[in-house]
């Protein structure tokens, strides 16, 4: 790894810092103590990407409107926002840190406003907009933002498709058993309620400029499963990665006895992902359910509860716009949670959602108290006490430099008495959350026997434990990442890289292995029958099996659950298949079950299978036959100017083939979501021997925001190529 550049050096109210950047443009920090760490990390933020942060703070805000432009799509986005109370709590929230948390942050915010001071963004000049100063509560809201959109905000568009099906008469029988048997427990009557209660929010406004993150592989070798006899540690995070600047900010952090290196979020200080001289450490989202609904009884303004009426809370909220007059409104809450309405209407009475998130109702500035600490841990253990600390939702694994590895579940979650999955009536208090989970009952796992530990946002739950998660994504990729850890008694450097660009698909396996003898002599079947199960970009076998999976599953909830066009929109324009993708195939890769005769007493499996088949072959004849990466593609945009011309053919890159797909290590989705189009692909890929001082990694973007900086968009072709830059302090 080569330096650049000189070291810089910049004073500050407690010290000096030094900051060169490699190669690559990643910063390397020299501090001397935790202040002037914290500094130097706001510094690099607010260089390289202030317009990023400021814009995360007006959304958390619900300013947009106010800020940047005066539309009816950025005022139901300031309306959501408001209703969310993120900026709210992280304001009551600040006056209960800690010195020592508030002192880091202030330290952190002192980087970022002479950053902000300095070097006005181009992009601030062309919007007329010069940045307030960043202050401690701002980094609070970047937290919480970040923990909802695409984390817990994945819980609550399942929740709100369920209580919309049942509101609009969908099959309840068909809808139990398609989410069993988390339904099971749900009475009629309840459900009847549900379709007497006012609904808005009935589809989640799109948050612009706040990356959707969500799904991620994550694994750790013990001493036993390596050559080198230490742990490898191995980061691979899944979210949205056609934008630029790129989600995350590489770093370089050294001081007198330790150095960190990996990616942190800019407008959050800390490293949460990478490692440090002796501890791995990073994490996958958990799909805990931190979010749920109640039915409330309103009349008057008042709510009841155990057969009294209480008055709703009340808030009021001023939206000021650039070309319209305030908007102002009324927010509403019981004890449950936010009445979620129709804010352009008077609140009248009648049955109501109310919606309760753990990170609303609970403190969750130990999150910054973890993020100070983690890098400073001296072993796996230490991290994970720091880990419990976590009010986001995560599967961490941590390794360390003795060659242990450890399994730590973080996040709120809420003593519920339910599933979570369904509203229940807010007026009976044995409904309601009777405060957290204990952190110390949350799961935990050691050193397994195996040798290895592997997370890919699918079940951990664990027996003894409380359900923490109810709606896991697939096991597909955690399978596949398992088996190939297993293939070998050890492992090097060089085989993690070749497992994390992986593209063979488990998923589609189980489908071919059911239906292959079904598949026609046919030029187009051969395609299909002889595909080696791998998503490349040249692969005509991995389209026609997209074609023949998304046939199959139109048919089947076609004549079960859902109309086709209904189907066709949870596909096209929504996350809930992308989410929860292996639900969708639990009826036809079950076998061992009788609980899908429900859905199969008219026609079978086989049935399904051959008509999908014969559809699919009939409208692609091998002459039209496309490859994978034909279809799925994307293009980089820039944040706030990637759909304005002329800026978009000169700010934006590609479009790319996207390599894998939903079931596979390299998780190459492209899918559209709120009515843009997004990604789950590798976001950053890191791969550390902890007996050696360096790592290997790759970032989908750059570490600059500035679209003429050399730094902008530097490493995409190397993602795009799986090449590894070596990293080291």
């Amino acid at each position: 790894m080569k330096i650049t550049k000189d070291s810089k050096k910049y004073s500050f109210s407690k010290g000096q810092v030094s900051i060169k950047r490699n190669e690559h443009g990643v910063p390397v920090v020299d501090a001397t103590n935790t202040q002037s760490m914290a500094y130097a990390q706001g510094l690099c933020h607010g260089l390289d990407r202030g317009m990023q942060m400021v814009f995360t703070r007006i959304i958390c805000q619900g300013r947009a409107s106010e800020i940047l432009d005066d539309t009816e799509e950025l005022l139901k986005t300031d309306i959501y926002m408001r209703e969310l109370g993120i900026y709210q709590q992280s304001k009551k929230e600040l006056s209960r840190l800690p010195s020592s948390t508030l002192t880091f942050l202030e330290f952190y915010s002192e980087g970022i406003n002479k950053a902000l001071s300095e070097s006005l963004n181009p992009v601030f000049k062309l919007i007329k907009y010069k940045p307030e100063p960043w202050q401690p509560v701002d980094t609070l809201a970047t937290m919480r933002i970040m923990a909802y959109i695409g984390l817990a905000q994945t819980q609550q568009t399942m929740e709100k498709f369920i209580i919309e099906s049942i509101k609009n008469g969908v099959d309840s029988e068909g809808l139990r058993t398609f989410l069993f048997p988390h339904l099971n427990e749900w009475k009629e009557d309840d459900q009847e309620l549900l379709k007497k209660t006012n609904l808005y929010w009935t589809s989640l406004p799109e948050i612009p400029f706040v990356p959707v993150m969500k799904n991620s592989n994550n694994w750790s070798l013990t001493k036993d499963k390596t050559k080198s006899g230490s742990a490898i540690h191995c980061n691979d995070p899944h979210l949205e990665a056609n934008r630029l600047p790129a989600v995350w900010y590489e770093m370089i952090l050294k001081t007198n006895n330790n150095y960190l290196m990996g990616i942190s979020m800019p407008g959050v200080p800390g490293m949460p992902m990478g490692r440090s001289q002796k501890v791995g450490f990073g994490f996958t989202y958990g799909f805990m359910d931190t979010i749920d609904y109640f039915i409330e009884d309103l009349k008057d303004g008042t709510y009841l509860s155990d057969q009294f009426q209480h008055t709703l809370n009340k808030r009021t909220e001023v939206i000021k716009r650039k070309k319209s007059n305030d908007f102002v409104w009324e927010i509403f809450e019981t004890e449950n949670g936010v009445i979620e309405r129709d804010p352009f209407k008077p609140l009248t009475n009648g049955l109501y959602l109310s919606r309760a998130w753990s990170a609303y109702q609970f403190d969750t500035h130990t999150t910054i108290d973890a993020l100070m600490k983690l890098p400073f841990t001296q072993d796996a253990k230490q991290a994970a006490k720091e880990c419990q600390k976590v009010f986001i939702s995560c599967n961490w694994v941590l390794s360390d430099i003795e060659g242990n590895v450890i399994y730590q579940q973080s996040g709120h979650l809420p003593n519920r008495s339910h599933s979570g999955l369904y509203p229940l009536p807010g007026w009976d208090s044995n409904n309601a959350w009777s405060g957290l989970q204990d952190k110390e009952d949350l799961s935990f796992l050691e050193n397994p026997p195996e040798g290895f530990i592997a997370t890919a946002n699918d079940d951990w739950n664990q027996k003894g434990k409380p359900l923490s998660i109810n709606l896991p994504m697939g096991s597909y990729r955690a399978e596949r990442i398992r088996q190939l850890l297993s293939d070998k008694e050890k492992y090097d450097v060089i085989d993690m890289k070749a497992i994390q660009s992986d593209l063979y698909s488990i998923q589609a396996e189980k489908f071919l292995t059911r239906f292959k003898k079904f598949i026609p002599n046919t030029p187009t079947g051969k395609i299909l029958s002889e595909w080696d199960l791998r998503y490349n970009k040249e692969s005509k076998g991995a389209f026609i099996f997209e074609e023949v999976y998304r046939e199959l599953l139109a048919l089947f909830f076609e004549e079960n659950i859902l109309g086709r066009k209904e189907w066709d929109h949870i596909f096209d324009e929504t996350c809930l298949f992308t989410d929860f993708y292996h639900l969708f195939d639990r009826p036809f890769l079950d076998d061992h079950s009788n609980q899908w005769d429900y859905f199969f007493r008219r026609k079978t499996r086989d049935e399904y299978y051959k008509q999908a088949i014969n559809n699919t072959m009939k409208c692609w004849p091998s002459s039209k036959v496309k490859t994978w990466g034909d279809v799925n593609r994307f293009t980089m945009k820039h944040l706030l100017l990637g759909d304005v011309k002329p800026f978009s053919y000169l700010l934006n890159k590609g479009p790319y083939a996207l390599e894998g797909n939903r079931a596979t290590i390299v998780q190459g989705q492209v899918y559209r979501t709120g009515g843009r189009d997004s990604t789950f692909c590798p976001s950053w890929r890191f791969i550390s021997d902890l007996s050696s001082d360096h790592g290997f990694s790759i970032l989908a973007g750059g570490p600059s925001e500035n679209p003429f900086s050399r730094y902008y968009s530097n490493e995409v072709k190397r993602w795009l190529n799986f090449q590894y830059k070596i990293m080291g302090p």
